[in-house]
């Protein structure tokens, strides 16, 4: 698996990919297929073009905001129907995928700092693209959680 801090991931994905990275390996665990930091790369171009990845529009200056994040796991082979966002305590079903959003104050910034991360549908992280591991969310605290209901594969 690669990581959105891989030196060869391009520099958006670095500094603001979690997100997109992280629906990448939630389609790769629930497809068990393999997605190659090629064809997660190529995605990116793709979700881009497509406007399911923009530049975030409460923060102008940085990309990959998320704005279609159905329409980035159908890229990468998997439907899903979105569920909302839910409160850190929510348990999910067997067949919901869970990602979670950590934040944690930078004092050096005086700012929080947030990053996302693939849950096990209880609220611990299996799955985090800062490698080894984001001091967000193993330091932060959990705000929330993007639910999403597998529908299955994209058909070929």
């Amino acid at each position: 698996m690669y990581y959105q801090n891989s030196i060869e991931m391009p520099e958006r994905v670095q500094k603001w990919g979690c997100y997109a990275t992280v629906i990448s390996a939630a389609v790769a665990g629930r497809t068990k297929r393999s997605i190659s930091q090629e064809d997660f790369v190529n995605c990116v171009i793709e979700s881009e073009r497509r406007r399911y990845l923009t530049e975030d529009p409460e923060a102008p200056g940085t990309f990959m905001y998320v704005a279609d994040p159905t329409g980035i796991f159908r890229l990468f082979g998997l439907n899903v129907r979105y569920l909302g966002k839910k409160d850190a305590d929510y348990i999910c079903q067997p067949n919901e995928i869970e990602i979670l959003l950590w934040r944690r104050w930078n004092e050096k910034t005086r700012k929080y700092i947030y990053h996302f991360t693939l849950g096990n549908g209880r609220g611990m992280t299996v799955y985090d693209p800062w490698a080894p591991f984001s001091k967000t969310a193993s330091e932060g605290e959990l705000r929330s959680k993007r639910i999403f209901l597998d529908l299955g594969e994209v058909a070929a």
